[in-house]
């Protein structure tokens, strides 16, 4: 049976959302759903990310 760990990374700034995906991705991680967000003058970028642990 296949084990999956799955965090959500929630960045405001894009330099910083492409430092820590890169690192995710490195390690790994797929991307499994991708929302953009405006909440007054904020930016969020938030990432839903899945790694397969094995069984």
């Amino acid at each position: 049976m296949e084990k999956y760990k799955q965090i959500r990374l929630v960045t405001v700034t894009k330099d910083e959302d492409t430092i820590l995906l890169n690192k995710l991705l490195r390690n790994g991680y797929e991307i499994k759903e991708r929302i953009d967000m405006l909440i007054g003058y904020k930016y969020l970028l938030e990432t839903t990310l899945t790694k397969n642990t094995g069984d």
